[in-house]
C-alpha cells in the first residue's frame, strides 16, 4: 500500500514538472543549449520534491492567511519592480531580442480605439506598418479581437503588456478561493513563476501569452463555479458566460476546451443550464470575432494562427494545419464523456491535455524537420495549458504534502449526484 502511494506521488510529481518544464526547456535550449535540458528536467523535478516535501509543511505552519496575501502582494511589486528593471533592456535589444509581440499588441490596440481595422497592420520587431503592403520581413499581428478588447484598459495605461501583472493577482485570488486557502495560492504562484522559467521571460519581455493562459484558467473556473453553484444570481452567470465568450475569441486552440467546459456544466448544474450557458459564450464568441473576419477575410490573420504554425509541416505530416487540430477537437470530445469530479481535478486536467496536443505535435514535427530536438521555436506556446496541468497535479499533491483531504472546489453538487439543478 505504502509502495503505490509512493509511486503515485512520483507519477505526479514527474506530471507537474513536464508541464512546468516543456514550455520552459524552449527558452533553455535557446539561452543555453541542448545539452542544459538533460540538467534542467530532473532540475525542475528536484525543485518540486524540496516545494512539496520541506516548503509547503513550513508554510503552512508558519504562515497566517493575511500573511499569505501580504506575500502574493510582493511577489507582484517584485514583478514590477523586474519589468522596470529588465523590459528596457530587451526591448532595446541589450539582453537578447526579447519579444515584440507587446509591440504588436499595443499597435493593434492601438488602430482598434482609432477606429481602424487593427488586422491591417503589418509587423516585425521594431515597428508597424498600418498598410496593404507587405514584405518578406513584415507579418501580420496574430491575436484575436478578444484579446485586443482584454489589452484595452492596459493600452489606455500606457502599456498592454501590465495586463500580465492584473491577471496573476486574479490567478492568485482564484486559487485562493477555490483550495479554501490562501497558503495554498501563495506556494501555487510561486511554484508557477519560479519553477516554469518562462513566465518571468514572459513578465520581462512583455510577452502576453502568460496573461493569455491565466485569463482563460481564471475564466473558466469562474464561468463553472457562478453555473453550478448559482452564485450572486442571473447577473453573475450572464456575466461568466460573457466573458468565458469572450476569453474564447483570444486564442483559437482555446476552443478545444469549450466541449470539456460543457460537459462540466452538464453534470453539474444540468442540460438547460449548460445549454443556455454555453450558446450564451458561443454568441459572445461569434459576436466579437465574426465582425472583424467578414470586414476583411484575406486580412485576418488571426484565425490561422494554429494552421500557420503546423502548415509549415505539411511536407512531412500532410494536412498538418487542419488535421492537428481536427483530432484535438475530436480528443476534446472523447474525453467530455469522462465522469467530472467536484475539485474539478479531471476538468483541468483534460483541459491541459487537449491544450497541449498541438503544441506537443508542433515540437514534434520541428523536431522531425531539423534531425534533432527543437523545442526553441514553439514549444514555449505550451505555456497555455500550464495553469490547467499544475492545478490538476497540485490537487492531489498538495493532499498528501498536508496530511488532510483537500478543500478544494468548483462545484458546489458533486457530479456523482442523482439529480442536477434544470
Amino acid at each position: 500500500m505504502e509502495r503505490n502511494r509512493g509511486s503515485g506521488i512520483f507519477g505526479l510529481l514527474v506530471g507537474l514538472s513536464f508541464v512546468l518544464g516543456f514550455p520552459s526547456a524552449a527558452k533553455v535550449q535557446r539561452f543555453l543549449g541542448t545539452p542544459w535540458l538533460v540538467v534542467f528536467s530532473p532540475g525542475v523535478l528536484l525543485a518540486l520534491w524540496v516545494v512539496l516535501r520541506y516548503l509547503t509543511p513550513r508554510v503552512l505552519k508558519r504562515i497566517t492567511a493575511r500573511g499569505a496575501l501580504i506575500l502574493a502582494g510582493l511577489t507582484v511589486v517584485f514583478l514590477m519592480v523586474l519589468f522596470a528593471l529588465v523590459y528596457p533592456l530587451t526591448h532595446s535589444g541589450v539582453l537578447g531580442p526579447g519579444s515584440d509581440r507587446d509591440e504588436a499588441l499595443n499597435a493593434a490596440t492601438g488602430e482598434l480605439l482609432h477606429g481602424r481595422y487593427p488586422y491591417h497592420v503589418l509587423w516585425k520587431d521594431g515597428g508597424g506598418l498600418p498598410g496593404h503592403e507587405a514584405g518578406k520581413k513584415w507579418s501580420p499581428i496574430s491575436p484575436l479581437p478578444g484579446a485586443l478588447f482584454f489589452a484595452v484598459p492596459f493600452f489606455l495605461l500606457g502599456n498592454a503588456c501590465y495586463q500580465t501583472f492584473f491577471w496573476v493577482m486574479v490567478f492568485f485570488i482564484t486559487v485562493r478561493k477555490y483550495f479554501k486557502d490562501g497558503r495554498l495560492s501563495l506556494l501555487s504562484l510561486w511554484i508557477l513563476l519560479f519553477l516554469c522559467p518562462v513566465c518571468l521571460h514572459e513578465v520581462v519581455t512583455g510577452g502576453d501569452l502568460l496573461a493569455n493562459s491565466l485569463w482563460i484558467f481564471v475564466l473558466t473556473v469562474f464561468l463553472v463555479r457562478c453555473v453550478s453553484r448559482r452564485e450572486g444570481g442571473v447577473g453573475i452567470r450572464v456575466l461568466s458566460a460573457v466573458l468565458f465568450g469572450l476569453g474564447m475569441s483570444s486564442r483559437p486552440s482555446f476552443l478545444l476546451i469549450g466541449p470539456l467546459v460543457f460537459s462540466m456544466l452538464i453534470q453539474t448544474a444540468g442540460w438547460k443550464s449548460a445549454v443556455r450557458t454555453m450558446t450564451l459564450a458561443a454568441m459572445v464568441s461569434v459576436a466579437v470575432t465574426l465582425p472583424f473576419y467578414l470586414y476583411d477575410p484575406v486580412r485576418f490573420s488571426a484565425l490561422g494562427a494554429i494552421y500557420d504554425k503546423l502548415g509549415r509541416f505539411e511536407s512531412i505530416l500532410p494536412f498538418a494545419g487542419v488535421l492537428v487540430p481536427g483530432l484535438g477537437m475530436l480528443l476534446a470530445v472523447v474525453l467530455s464523456f469522462q465522469r467530472m469530479d467536484k475539485r474539478g481535478v479531471i476538468l483541468f486536467r483534460n483541459c491541459a491535455v487537449v491544450l497541449a496536443w498541438p503544441i506537443v505535435w508542433a515540437v514534434a514535427l520541428s523536431s522531425i524537420s531539423v534531425g534533432g530536438l527543437e523545442f526553441s521555436k514553439l514549444g514555449w506556446y505550451g505555456l497555455i495549458f500550464v495553469p490547467f496541468g499544475m492545478t490538476a497535479c497540485l490537487v492531489p499533491l498538495f493532499e498528501r504534502a498536508t496530511g488532510r483531504p483537500s478543500e478544494a472546489s468548483v462545484c458546489r453538487r458533486s457530479p456523482s449526484d442523482p439529480a442536477f439543478p434544470s
